[in-house]
Parts: C-alpha cells; sequence; structure tokens
C-alpha cells in the first residue's frame, strides 16, 4: 500500500493580538512529533480521530500547491476494502476567487484494491467552480481491461461500478477528468462484501423528510387546531398525540410561496414560519425512518450463532428457567413474516410458538399507509404481516429478522433468540421499500405507552432510524419511559460520530455494532451519545453476519426462511432480548422490574458490559460490549456454580499469536468445587495452557498459535461440573482476523480553527495539523476568554474553506452539530472530535442544513481575520 502520511514542514505561524498558538509539533503543522514534555499546560488542546478505513488522495490540490503530492497518476495508491476516500481532480489549473489561491492540474487518480463480486464502489462528484465539471470512473482487472465504468457530472453527481468475478480478486480503480474539466471535489465509498449500497451521507443537510408536511406541537390544547392550521396553510390535519398534529401543507399555499425554491426548501420555510406562530411549542419536519440494516450476505453462514456466546447468552440458559417468560418486548420494524400476509397468522415458525402463542397483537399493528403500505388493507389495522415486495432477492424481511434474535423459539429447528420464551409484539412502522414516517412512528408509540400496565410492553426495539433531532419523537419516547418502557435503538450505519436519532436521545439505550472479535464494525456509528455494543457481524474482515428467522416470496407464495445480516440494526435486539432476560430475572428475584434509570446507573457502574482493553475506547464502544451473564446477575439472577470467561473470546489480530481469558466462577463460593473439573479442547493450531491464581478463584486460560497457516474462526471448549454435580460446556469463540490498521488512516492535511461563536463566524485562529497513528493533535494557548467554535477539516482543493462537502471536516462535539465551547477561563485539555468524509444526516434545531459552505482559513500572507457565514 502506498503511504500517504505526509509530514508538514516549518512554516510562519499566525498569531493575532490577544491569541497566540502553542506549537506542540514539529512546526506549526505537527503531526510527526510529540508534547512539549514539562511545557506549560496549554489553555486548550486535544485529538481529532480518524474514521475507521478512511483514506486520502495522495495529491490533492493542497498537496500540490505545497509542492508535497505524492502522485498517484500511474502508480495506484493502496486502499482497504471498504473504505472511504476523499480526493481531487482537474483538466485545468488556474486561480480561485480567492486572490493567491489557485487549483492545480491533476487529471488522473489511481486506486488499488480487493473487491468481491457483491461489493460496490460508488463516487460522488463535489463540483468547486461555477464552471461544467465531468469525469470518468473506471473499474480496471488485474490485465488493465475495463469491467465497469461510469460518468460523472453536475446533472449526475454520483455513479457506481462494480466488480465481474464473483471471488475476490484485485481491481484498480481509475478517476479521469473530462475534456477541458474545472476541477472537482470527490469521495469514493467501497461497501462491504455484503454488497448494495454504501449507505452514507456525504452532503450536509440531507436527512430525508416528506415534502410539505410538519409536526407541530402547541402549548396547551388547542379545540380550533383546524382552523389555525388552514391559516397557517394546512389542508389537512391529523392528532399524533397529546398536543402534537401533524400538518399537511395545502398544494394552493405551497403553489403561492414557492416561488421557484425546491419543495425540500420550501417546505423548511414553511416550518420555519409556523415556529414563529403564537403558542406553537415546536415545529418540525416529517422525517422519515428506514432500517438500520447492512444487506444479506447470501453463504453458509447458517451454521452457527457465534453472537449467542460472545455474549454469554448460553451461559445464562444454564441457570435461569425459560429465558424471556413474562416479557413483552415490541418490534417496531417492518411488521412480521406470515405465509398468508392478508390475513391474521400463520407466523413464521421460528417465532410463533409450536401452541400458537408467543405473538401478542394490539388493537393497531400496522401503522403503514400510502403508496409504501404494500397490503390490501387501507390505513392503520391490526395485521403487522409483512406483505413483500414482489422481488423474490430483496424483499425486506428486516423486521423478521430482529424479532428472531429476541424471541426464535427453542423447536430444535432453525435458530434460537436470546428470549425464547418472551411474548413478541410485532408493529409495522416500515413499509415496502424499508422506509417510514416519525408521524408513525409517533402514533405507535404513544398507543403502546397508552396500553394498561397489564399489556403495554416491558422493550420495545427501534432497529431503526435517519430521523433529524425530533422533538416531538424525544417527547413520546420521554412519555413511554414514563410508563416503565425500555427504549432499545441502533446507533448507525454510517461509520461516524455523527448522532443518529433515536438513538441519541437522552432516555434511549443507543447499541453500535461488534464484529465476532468484539471489535467495533468499521460501519458502527460511535461517539459520545453511545451506550454499549452488541454483536452485528462484519464478514469482510471475519467472516461472520448474524443469522436469524427471514422469509422468501415468489409471486403470491411466501416461504419461511434464514438469512445473515449484518450491521447495527442486528446488534439492537440482542440488548432487547437481554433486558428481557433481565427484566424477568429482577421480577422474580426482587419483585419488580429494572426502570430505565436504574439500568443506566448498572450500565455506568460497569455491572452489564465487558471490555478488551487491548483495544477499547469509550468513543467508540460506549461502556463496553453486552454480556448476558452480568446483566442477569445485576438484575438479581443466581447462579449455581457457572464457569464465564473475560473477555469471553481469544482474539488474534495482525502479529498478535497470544491471547487470554480469564474464567471465573458465578457464584465466587463455588470456585474451590467447580474449577478444579475444568477440562480444555482446542483445534490442533491452538495452544491452550492454564495460569491458576494464588487464591483459587479464577483460572487464566493463555492461548497461543502454533500454526499461522491453519489458523481461523473456531473455538475452545472448557467441560466441567457445577456447584450440583451436573455436567456443563463453555464454549469460548476463537477469532483470527487482520483488521484496518489504525497507523494507516489518514483524512489528508487539517486545519484546526477557532470560529467566533457570533453571528460574524470570524476564523480567530488556526492550527495546521498531519495525521499520526490514527488521528490529529492539536492545541492553542493564550486564548482570549470567550465562546468559539472548534472545528477542523481539510482544504483538498485549495480554495481556502474547509468541510466542503467533499473535504474531511470535523466539529466539536459532534460532526453537524457543532456547540460553542468556552476557552480561555481554565485550560480544557480534554477536547476530541472525529473527522470524516461523510456528513451528519442531522442538524441544529431539529432541521436540514442546506448551504452550508464550510469554514474560512486564515489567508497565508496575511493575519487579517477572514469571515464566513456558516447557516
Amino acid at each position: 500500500m502506498l503511504n500517504t502520511m505526509m509530514t508538514t514542514p516549518p512554516h510562519r505561524c499566525l498569531l493575532l493580538p490577544g491569541l497566540s498558538l502553542l506549537l506542540i509539533l514539529s512546526g506549526c503543522g505537527g503531526g510527526s512529533g510529540s508534547t512539549m514534555g514539562g511545557g506549560p499546560t496549554p489553555d486548550a488542546s486535544g485529538e481529532i480521530r480518524i474514521e475507521a478505513r478512511t483514506r486520502v488522495d495522495s495529491d490533492t490540490a493542497d498537496d500540490l500547491g505545497r509542492g508535497q503530492a505524492e502522485s498517484n497518476n500511474s502508480i495506484p495508491q493502496g486502499l482497504p476494502s471498504p473504505a472511504i476516500v476523499g480526493g481531487y481532480v482537474s483538466d485545468t489549473s488556474g486561480p480561485h476567487e480567492t486572490p493567491g489561491l489557485r487549483f492545480s492540474t491533476d487529471e488522473t487518480d489511481r486506486y488499488q484494491l480487493s473487491l468481491t463480486g457483491s461489493q460496490v464502489v460508488s463516487v460522488q462528484l463535489f463540483t468547486v467552480t461555477n464552471e461544467l465539471e465531468s469525469g470518468i470512473v473506471r473499474l480496471l482487472n488485474q490485465d488493465g481491461d475495463s469491467v465497469d465504468q461510469a460518468l460523472l457530472s453536475q446533472t449526475t453527481d454520483s455513479a457506481s461500478v462494480s466488480p465481474s468475478a464473483s471471488s475476490e480478486a484485485q481491481y484498480e480503480l481509475v478517476i479521469d477528468t473530462g475534456p477541458d474539466s474545472a476541477p472537482f471535489r470527490y469521495v469514493v465509498s467501497v461497501s462491504s462484501s455484503s454488497g448494495g449500497s454504501t449507505a452514507t451521507h456525504l452532503a450536509a443537510g440531507d436527512a430525508p423528510f416528506e415534502a410539505g408536511e410538519a409536526l407541530v406541537t402547541y402549548a396547551a390544547p388547542v379545540s380550533g387546531v383546524r382552523s389555525l392550521a388552514v391559516q397557517s396553510g394546512a389542508s389537512g390535519t391529523r392528532r399524533l398525540s397529546g398536543n402534537t398534529w401533524l400538518l399537511r401543507q395545502s398544494d394552493q399555499f405551497r403553489a403561492l410561496s414557492r416561488g421557484g425554491m425546491s419543495d425540500r426548501r420550501q417546505t423548511i420555510d414553511w416550518i420555519r414560519e409556523l415556529r414563529q406562530q403564537p403558542g406553537v411549542v415546536a415545529a418540525e419536519p416529517n422525517y422519515r425512518v428506514h432500517g438500520m440494516q447492512v444487506n444479506p450476505d447470501d453463504d453458509d453462514l447458517y451454521r452457527q450463532q457465534w453472537n449467542l456466546p460472545q455474549i454469554q447468552v448460553p451461559a445464562v440458559w444454564q441457570v435461569q428457567s425459560n429465558p424471556g417468560s413474562g416479557i413483552r418486548v415490541a418490534v417496531l420494524d417492518t411488521g412480521l413474516f406470515s405465509s398468508s400476509p392478508e390475513s391474521l397468522g400463520n407466523w413464521h415458525p421460528d417465532i410463533e410458538k409450536a401452541d400458537g402463542s408467543g405473538i401478542v397483537l394490539p388493537s393497531t399493528a400496522d401503522y403503514v399507509s400510502g403508496d409504501n403500505e404494500g397490503d390490501t388493507t387501507a390505513g392503520r389495522d391490526r395485521n403487522p404481516a409483512n406483505p413483500g415486495n414482489g422481488d423474490i432477492q430483496s424483499s425486506s424481511f428486516h423486521g423478521t429478522h430482529v424479532s428472531g434474535i429476541v424471541v426464535g423459539r427453542d423447536n430444535q429447528d432453525g435458530i434460537v433468540g436470546i428470549a425464547p420464551f418472551a411474548d413478541l409484539m410485532p408493529i409495522r412502522v416500515l413499509g415496502t421499500d424499508e422506509q417510514g414516517s416519525t408521524s408513525d412512528l409517533i402514533a405507535a408509540i404513544d398507543d403502546l405507552a397508552s396500553l394498561s400496565p397489564s399489556q403495554r410492553p416491558h422493550v420495545i426495539n427501534l432497529s431503526l432510524g435517519g430521523v433529524g433531532n425530533s422533538d416531538t419523537l424525544r417527547s413520546a419516547i420521554d412519555w413511554g419511559v414514563d410508563q416503565g418502557i425500555l427504549f432499545v435503538a441502533a446507533a448507525g450505519n454510517q461509520g461516524t460520530s455523527d448522532p443518529v436519532y433515536p438513538a441519541a436521545f437522552d432516555n434511549v439505550i443507543a447499541v453500535g455494532a461488534v464484529d465476532s472479535s468484539g471489535e467495533r464494525a468499521p460501519y458502527s456509528n460511535f461517539g459520545p451519545w453511545l451506550d454499549l455494543m452488541a454483536p452485528g457481524g462484519y464478514s469482510p474482515r471475519d467472516g461472520r453476519s448474524i443469522i436469524s428467522a427471514w422469509g422468501r416470496q415468489a409471486g403470491n407464495t411466501f416461504t419461511p426462511d434464514y438469512a445473515p445480516l449484518e450491521g447495527t440494526s442486528v446488534a439492537t435486539p440482542h440488548v432487547s432480548g437481554v433486558i428481557a432476560l433481565m427484566q424477568q430475572s429482577s421480577l422474580a428475584e426482587r419483585g419488580r422490574r429494572l426502570s430505565l434509570a436504574e439500568f443506566m446507573t448498572h450500565l455506568r457502574n460497569g455491572r452489564l458490559t465487558s471490555r478488551d482493553d487491548s483495544f477499547y475506547s469509550p468513543s467508540e464502544y460506549g461502556e463496553g460490549l453486552m454480556d448476558a451473564v452480568k446483566a442477569t446477575d445485576a438484575a438479581g439472577l443466581s447462579f449455581n456454580g457457572v464457569i464465564v470467561g473475560n473477555p469471553a473470546s481469544f482474539r488474534f489480530n495482525g502479529s498478535v499469536t497470544t491471547s487470554e481469558t480469564t474464567l471465573s466462577v458465578l457464584p465466587e463460593t463455588d470456585s474451590e468445587a467447580v474449577l478444579p473439573t475444568a477440562s480444555v479442547a482446542s483445534p490442533s493450531w491452538l495452544d491452550v495452557s492454564k495460569d491458576e491464581s494464588l487464591n483459587g478463584e479464577t483460572v487464566t486460560l493463555v492461548a497461543t498459535i502454533n500454526n499461522r497457516r491453519q489458523a481461523e474462526q473456531d473455538e475452545v471448549t472448557v467441560s466441567y461440573e457445577n456447584a450440583e454435580g451436573n455436567s456443563r460446556t463453555l464454549n469460548i469463540p476463537v477469532n483470527v482476523q487482520l483488521g484496518d490498521p489504525v497507523n494507516a488512516r489518514d483524512a489528508g492535511r487539517h486545519y484546526v480553527l477557532l470560529v467566533s461563536a457570533d453571528g460574524e463566524r470570524e476564523t480567530v485562529a488556526q492550527q495546521v495539523v498531519t495525521a499520526s497513528g490514527g488521528s490529529y493533535a492539536f492545541a492553542f494557548d493564550d486564548v482570549e476568554p470567550g465562546e468559539y467554535f472548534l472545528v477542523a477539516g481539510s482544504d483538498v482543493d485549495n480554495d481556502g474553506n474547509i468541510c466542503d462537502n467533499g473535504e474531511a471536516c470535523a466539529e466539536y462535539p459532534t460532526n453537524g452539530l457543532p456547540e460553542p465551547v468556552r476557552l480561555g477561563d481554565t485550560s480544557r485539555n480534554d477536547l476530541s472530535m472525529t473527522t470524516s468524509f461523510r456528513r451528519s444526516a442531522s442538524s441544529a434545531q431539529s432541521l436540514p442544513r442546506p448551504g452550508f459552505r464550510g469554514y474560512r482559513l486564515l489567508r497565508p500572507e496575511s493575519a487579517e481575520p477572514q469571515r464566513k457565514v456558516v447557516p
């Protein structure tokens, strides 16, 4: 792989009166040095982490202008797969609008990467000048022959190419400018091997919502809401919950006010007007929601559910009778598979109990309406059956898959869920295209929370997201929490720190995804709003996905089936299932169920999760990986001499050939009787030795690979007798893989800015840093007390702006949701951000961010601050 990491040489630092820059790295650029030992503590310092699998074009206009480019015109630059890459090309050179800044000629960029037949390489174009840009994307095989190509232009700003062979092979990706093409930025997204869309937001402000619709909350009950709505330009209303209504804008009003604006922009303007009306507490778009899964990987992953021993579910089954009994879990998703979807019943045989029980339907279980409905009934009804979409390959039985992870029945057929004796409440809020609306989701949550205590769910699983920061949805969830419901939601699959709602709401348990080794899957979102992790799978790295119930459709014939998926949406029901086990334990041992506050207290105290300290970080893993043994123990379940391992798997990464896990006994008082009975069996290529503790309460298993060529995914078996003399088995997964090297991550030269928090958005200080060890370090000193926006990003087109679409960007505390930070009064050395070429799907004040053009750099020839108005 071509090394694209660069070191910035010393150059002139820009100083302003009352604000100076502390140099902690070589020159002003940094990135290759270290903090100055024994020096003064800076006023503001921190770290900018680089999103996993991020790379940057090695000859951007910024590099070319500095004379530091490493050309990839003829020698391909190596990429991981999957990957996300930012770059720049141009057929010409010339001046930018800002005097002294120029764009350079760079006609071709070449990349080398490994692809399988199901992967997709997507390229999106972003214009630099007002002239017509065009480009050609080609994918070449090892013989240099073109296997696929596509045209890029301003009118067609994105394109994708796919490999020709079904098996893994080496390819060259070539991005060429068109004839006389002006410069353009681009972002390459290489999907995972499960194929399909890369599900990536690359432009600011693209959270999807229904045009001409608004969710409006009034301060008090309004008897004349319909007349008020008419005055506001609405032609239709529908009450959602409490004082919240769905308003639909009249066609006549839209025609009068549009004035050439797009439906999207016109809707935002209408919502801004609604917010100014007396008595209106909140007005926001009716955001669309969608399932949070990565597409199925059609291979032989049906053989084992590695995900269950990873979080120690089988250990709980050893001591908990009828796991999940008495607990109701609602799955708000695409509905449930039925072999006769037009009528109630005939559900998936691995989800419905043998006696026909186990599925509880409230009076309304299908909230999908309109073109997305798919079934023959009009409007809301009691039948949550997934009607399919007529496509044998892509019919989404996503809700069925999620439900199987939670309640798959122990019927000696198919899969087994985490809480196989729990009751399922399948609620359909996503339609045939896996899309839904916030209004339908709110209505479903409100109805479920309004049920009597004997009927309402104890857990609501939300393996969906993509909505904006909706106050209305937050209020509906808060109401449900007040009724004793725990909400669990998917963190999202964009691989960024951008908050995804509803997961990022304070009263929702946000779940990220790990692969079979317990390492965060690159697609899994992360950040300070993340609570914990669960198995989500990542087949490109370890060949493993999550197997669960599915369905197939051929015309009007529906057949139950099973399929593997990957994503945070399949991680989420693992947590919902464990919570069901916890609630059962708490009710049996303490006579009551856990509240959200109790759950979060246990979580923050480390009583629900395990951690692998070799790679754990709070920003990427929250409180760690869900641990069913620790969780049910915290909820009151009594264990009777069960051996558990911590961590729950052996992990070998790269050159690491030795791994350990510590065996302990629950309860500890049984250790002396149980541990001596344990015997270990392992594959021939793995040596496992015992290291017993001095006090006899634990045994450490040390596993060492003795043959690298034979090493593969497998398991170590520990056989023992519990305190009652019954034979038991603990299976410890063994994971062998090569991950994304942290040191290879690079998002390009970054400019770190302090920007005034007033309306002027003035850049008042700047530092230039380069990547080192997968991150950037920065520090400012002599900061004048005040509030600032802290931002950073690349300038690949050398136009003097950072954070344009197509450029890497980091905003404190979260991309897409910048908040002023107070600096200069006391030292702040804990500032942390994440940089990415992706963009947030939501923004501040629950509205999209149209027209965002980034932040202005200080000009190199002047210390004059430059102003850039940022929406």
